[in-house]
């Protein structure tokens, strides 16, 4: 035996003796959660019984505890509802140094009166942590916080709401950038109902994270919904990334200042809709808004000022800012756009650029319904919109829209949130409640939140950045194949997708036939 092949089979020993070695515990008592919780391993599940769960003595606090990547750690309910509640001075859940580690399916809470409590923090040391699928309200801080350095950590369906006197519903950083958290996943979750606080803030220094296809509404009338800082990288791939988002009903639908991709977003009945802020006079920079469409805002739907001072490379093309009102500020760049690349931007309102703008239809001639309360509003283009095939495709737009369809439709790009395919608007009706794909079909959606199903088969990460794999199955093969039907290659099931440009591609099992699951590369 070669010493390469033996220790191939050594790993792979240990690994099967990892799984066959997993155990299952089921925690009736809080003292069972805390013991329980001390135990865990790679590959273990602890289950939690129906029922509440009060934390007095100290928090519930996970620590030391590392999975693998094939064999996680899971905390869930057994079934039903598990109410974790906190009831003294204290975060209700604390986490340090754990890694591969998931937390789902728990309602989370504080019963106490005082003030500062987080619901879930973040503490030093944790890495590609999971929560998932969770309820987390009447907290008097901070949702889910994370103020250490830490890396891939998710959070996803989560429902964020009723923090009366809380400071954020997810905040990532230290305001003074002293910590780096990168490459983290704020996705598809339903914040609302935050009076005197944002919605979600990534704070300076932190790169490359995404907030994607988040319901952000009823926030502080004096903060945005979503708000990144500066990453204080250079250049523009460590760009954070906020897209496909709907916010309304907040004091900025989205303010950025450094190192963000601003796309696909949707908002409508704020302050301003999307403000590249110069704030603390740190300097814009790197900044890239894209495919945005912004309806009805008190300020200006797009405000830009110091753009003529900002560095890197500053990007505003194919973006939609209407008012009601010819009288109302739809785009305002005040000291102009300095050396950033504006086009085919549409307006229906003031604006005070003279290139890379055009003046539209009123609203009610090129959206299905302009209207402001959710449930109603379909900001999706009307067949006759000025917005059909009149965006540019230069300067990298989004390969996909808000629904998750693809760019171009045909061989043109259309301007604002939605790539127009015809009526009605195929993909989601904006509402209270979490965003869904009705568009994307029931056994292929394009972020089923555990990964991407198909038969049997799980595929995740899915949107993907290098590669998507099939846990379980890494040393099969796939087949991917671009929209048009062609197959673009064949990749073992723990590389799926690498090396291939970004866009939409399908996948299954070579030489099978069956449905195809559709995977979204995004870089």
């Amino acid at each position: 035996m070669t010493r390469a092949r033996g220790i191939h089979l050594f790993v792979a020993l240990c690994v099967m003796l990892s799984t066959a070695q997993a155990t299952t515990y089921l925690a009736r008592t809080e003292g069972e959660i805390r013991s329980y919780t001390g135990q865990l391993q790679a590959g273990d599940t602890l289950l939690i019984a129906p029922g509440d769960y009060t934390f007095s003595a100290s928090p519930w606090w996970p620590s030391n505890r590392a999975g693998l990547p094939t064999n996680p750690i899971v905390i869930m309910p057994q079934s039903g509802t598990v109410r974790i509640i906190g009831d003294l001075y204290e975060n209700v859940i604390n986490l340090s140094n754990c890694s591969y580690l998931i937390l789902k399916g728990l309602e989370i809470t504080c019963s106490g009166q005082y003030s500062g409590i987080d619901g879930i923090n973040f503490k030093a040391g944790n890495h590609h942590v999971t929560i998932q699928d969770c309820a987390i309200h009447d907290i008097t801080n901070v949702g889910i916080g994370g103020h250490e350095n830490a890396s891939y950590i998710e959070i996803k369906h989560t429902h964020i709401y009723n923090l009366p006197n809380g400071l954020t519903g997810i905040y990532l950083g230290q305001h003074d950038g002293s910590v780096t958290l990168d490459h983290c996943t704020i996705l598809n979750n339903w914040i609302h109902d935050c009076p005197n606080s944002y919605g979600i803030q990534i704070k300076r220094a932190c790169y490359a994270n995404r907030i994607e296809d988040n319901v952000v509404y009823n926030i502080s009338l004096a903060r945005p919904g979503i708000m990144c800082y500066k990453t204080d990288r250079t250049g523009v791939a460590d760009n954070n990334i906020i897209r496909g988002n709907a916010v309304w009903n907040t004091g900025e639908g989205i303010n950025v200042v450094g190192g963000v991709d601003v796309e696909n977003n949707v908002v409508f009945n704020s302050g301003y809709g999307v403000y590249t802020q110069n704030y603390g006079g740190w300097g814009l920079e790197n900044l890239r808004v894209k495919n945005n469409t912004v309806y009805k805002t008190t300020g200006a739907c797009f405000y830009l000022p110091s753009w003529n001072t900002a560095l890197g490379e500053m990007v505003f093309i194919n973006n939609a800012g209407y008012q009601d009102s010819l009288n109302q500020s739809a785009i305002s760049a005040p000291q102009g756009p300095g050396a950033g690349i504006v086009s085919n931007n549409y307006y229906y309102g003031t604006c005070n650029l003279s290139q890379g703008v055009q003046r539209g239809n009123p609203p009610v001639a090129e959206f299905i319904r302009p209207s402001i309360l959710p449930g109603e509003v379909n900001l999706y283009p009307l067949p006759a919109s000025l917005l059909i095939n009149t965006g540019t495709s230069t300067n990298n737009p989004p390969a996909y829209d808000f629904n998750l369809s693809t760019r171009p439709y045909n061989a043109l790009y259309d301007v604002g949130a939605y790539e127009w395919s015809g009526p009605p608007n195929p993909g989601w009706q904006i509402q209270e409640g979490f965003k869904e794909f009705p568009n994307v079909g029931v056994e292929t959606p394009v972020r089923q939140l555990d990964g991407l199903t198909v038969g049997r088969l799980k595929i995740t990460p899915n949107p993907f950045v290098s590669f998507t794999m099939a846990p379980g199955h890494e040393a099969g093969c796939f087949a991917l194949y671009d929209i048009s039907g062609r197959k673009v290659g064949t990749y073992k099931g723990d590389r799926i997708g690498e090396g291939l440009s970004q866009g939409v591609y399908f996948v299954r099992r070579e030489g099978e036939g069956g449905p195809l699951a559709r995977v979204v590369k995004i870089r």
